[in-house]
C-alpha cells in the first residue's frame, strides 16, 4: 500500500526529477523508516516533504531544510540529544538488524538523490547567471 496517493507526477523531468524518482520508488520505505526512528512526528516530517516535493519543479527553501531535516533523523545525526525523541526510537532499534541496514541504504540514496538534484538546479542557474554578469 502507498501511502500517499497520487502517482502520476513518476514522469517528472526538470532540476527536481532526480528526488521524485526517488520519492516514487521509496516512498513507503522512506515513511516506514521515519516512522522508526523518529515516530509520529517523523512520519509527519516524511510525508510533508514527500507533499511539498509533489509541488515545486524547483526546491523551495522549506522543503529543501524539511528533506534535510530527514536526512539528519535517518542519518541518526540527533540520537545522543536527550531533548529530541530520536534516542529513544534509535534505541530501540537491533543495530545490526535488517531494518537498521535498510535504513542506511535509504539514507545513502536520499542523498545522492538530493545532490543530483542540487547538481542539476546549479547547472540550469549557471547560464542565467553568467549571461547577467557586467562586461570587463
Amino acid at each position: 500500500m502507498k501511502a500517499l496517493a497520487n502517482r502520476n507526477w513518476h514522469l517528472a523531468t526538470g532540476p527536481t526529477a532526480p528526488l521524485r524518482h526517488f520519492i516514487e520508488e521509496h516512498e513507503d520505505t522512506l515513511i516506514k523508516a521515519a516512522r522508526l526512528l523518529g515516530g509520529p512526528d517523523g512520519v509527519a516530517l516524511a510525508m510533508q516533504a514527500v507533499q511539498r516535493l509533489r509541488q515545486e519543479s524547483w526546491l523551495s527553501g522549506g522543503t529543501r531544510r524539511r528533506l534535510h531535516a530527514l536526512v539528519a533523523l535517518l542519518a541518526l545525526e540527533h540520537v545522543h540529544d536527550h531533548d529530541r525523541v530520536e534516542g529513544g526510537y534509535f534505541a530501540a532499534l537491533d543495530p545490526g538488524s535488517a531494518e537498521a541496514e535498510e535504513v542506511c541504504l535509504l539514507v545513502d540514496r536520499l542523498r545522492a538523490a538530493m545532490d543530483e538534484c542540487a547538481g542539476a538546479e546549479a547547472r540550469l542557474r549557471r547560464p542565467a547567471m553568467q549571461g547577467s554578469r557586467p562586461a570587463a
